[in-house]
């Protein structure tokens, strides 16, 4: 039971430790540019790059500003990908897409710039966030690990108690037959 106890523990832990919300920061919307300075990746997945409101909604000021950014090109050297909808109409590299791109990570090390070119200080007040996260679909995978570390624990203690309660029964069988204790005579 121990074993079983000492695996699954670890398991979880081990799980527990795998990043998928890689970053969640407050920000600005001023003009200027946004630095995330140093974050790790230390799971495999595909992330993707959102700015949104603590209070949810639209990025538009009430005067009718909506944000707008510097398409990005990369992070870290890694490509960022876009949905093929998401086509500049402007051809400038604008991004008005609280949507920013997506990226296949890997464990190490990232940074980020995002310059932003709207006037949209106005929306510090709903308390804006860059989220870097991990799809639903890396969600659900280790979502999945963990069911399945639970099952293998379940069935390993099941297992245990099986044995546990043959040993129990062949004691208590060859107790009662010659009043010998010991489980190895015969």
């Amino acid at each position: 039971m121990i074993v079983a106890g000492l695996l699954f523990l670890a398991g979880r832990r081990w799980i527990e430790t795998r990043a998928l919300l890689a970053l969640d920061m407050p920000i600005s919307l001023a003009r200027g540019t946004i630095r995330t300075g140093d974050f790790e990746i230390n799971v495999h997945g595909f992330y993707s790059i959102l700015i949104i409101r603590a209070a949810g909604g639209d990025l538009v000021c009430a005067n009718g500003a909506n944000l707008r950014t510097k398409r990005l090109s990369q992070i870290s050297g890694h490509p960022i990908y876009r949905y093929p909808q998401d086509v500049d109409p402007t051809g400038r590299g604008i991004e008005t897409n609280p949507f920013l791109g997506g990226f296949e990570g890997w464990p190490g090390h990232y940074d980020l710039d995002i310059e932003v070119i709207s006037d949209t200080a106005c929306l510090n007040a709903m308390g804006p966030r860059l989220m870097i996260v991990a799809s639903d679909a890396d969600f659900n995978e280790w979502n999945e690990r963990y069911d399945n570390l639970c099952w293998m624990a379940s069935i390993m203690a099941a297992g245990l108690i099986l044995v546990l309660a043959s040993i129990y029964e062949t004691i208590r069988v060859r107790s009662e037959a010659d009043d010998d204790y010991n489980l190895f005579a015969r």
